[in-house]
C-alpha cells in the first residue's frame, strides 16, 4: 500500500470514529429540548443514553463474530449507514419510544467502529508506527463528542433541534460509502 493509500485510510477511519462520538454526543447537547418536547422525566432521559449502551453492548461481540466471516469493510460500512439512518430518525422521532429505539440502533452501529477500526488500522500500518496511527484514532472520540455538545447547541440554534439530528447524521452516508 502506498502512503497515501494509508493517509486515506487512516482519514477515513478517524472520521468514522469522530462523527460516531459527535452523534454520540448529539443528545446530551439537546438534552433539555428533548425532555421538552418529549415531556421526559430525569428516569426516562436516562434510559435515552442506557438504549445507546444496551444496543453497544449486545452487538460488540455479533460484530465481533461477523468480522471473521464478512469482509471487515461491507461490516464497518453497514455499521456506519446504520448509525447515521439513527441519528437522523432520533430528530424525527414521533414518540419516547421511538427515540429510545432511535438511540438503540445508533449503539448496534457505533459498535461496529470501535470494533473494526483498530483491526483494519494495525492490519495497514507497521508495527512500528502502529501506537502513532492509534493514537491518531482514538483522539476521534474526545474530539468528535466535544463537537458534538459544541455543534449540537450551535445547530440546535440556528436550525432546529430535529434538524441538528439531520446535519449531524448526513456526513455518515459518505464516510459510509468510501469505507465499503
Amino acid at each position: 500500500m502506498t502512503n497515501r493509500y494509508l493517509g486515506y485510510a487512516l482519514g477515513v477511519i478517524f472520521t468514522a470514529n469522530f462523527l460516531s462520538y459527535l452523534d454520540r454526543q448529539l443528545v446530551s447537547a439537546l438534552g433539555v429540548r428533548l425532555i421538552e418536547h418529549f415531556k421526559l422525566s430525569d428516569t426516562e432521559f436516562g434510559w435515552v443514553g442506557s438504549a445507546f449502551t444496551i444496543g453497544y453492548m449486545v452487538f460488540a461481540p455479533i460484530i465481533g463474530f461477523l468480522i471473521h466471516r464478512v469482509r471487515r469493510t461491507w461490516v464497518f460500512a453497514a455499521c456506519v449507514f446504520v448509525w447515521s439512518v439513527a441519528t437522523i430518525a432520533s430528530g424525527y422521532a414521533p414518540s419516547k419510544w421511538i427515540l429510545y429505539a432511535t438511540r438503540f440502533f445508533i449503539g448496534v452501529g457505533e459498535a461496529g467502529c470501535l470494533v473494526i477500526g483498530p483491526t483494519l488500522l494495525s492490519d495497514y500500518f507497521s508495527k512500528e508506527v502502529r501506537g502513532k496511527v492509534l493514537s491518531v484514532f482514538f483522539l476521534a472520540l474526545p474530539l468528535g463528542g466535544t463537537a458534538g455538545y459544541v455543534l449540537g447547541g450551535q445547530l440546535a440554534a440556528r436550525f432546529g433541534w430535529q434538524n441538528a439530528f439531520l446535519i449531524a447524521g448526513a456526513p455518515g452516508f459518505l464516510i459510509g460509502a468510501l469505507i465499503f
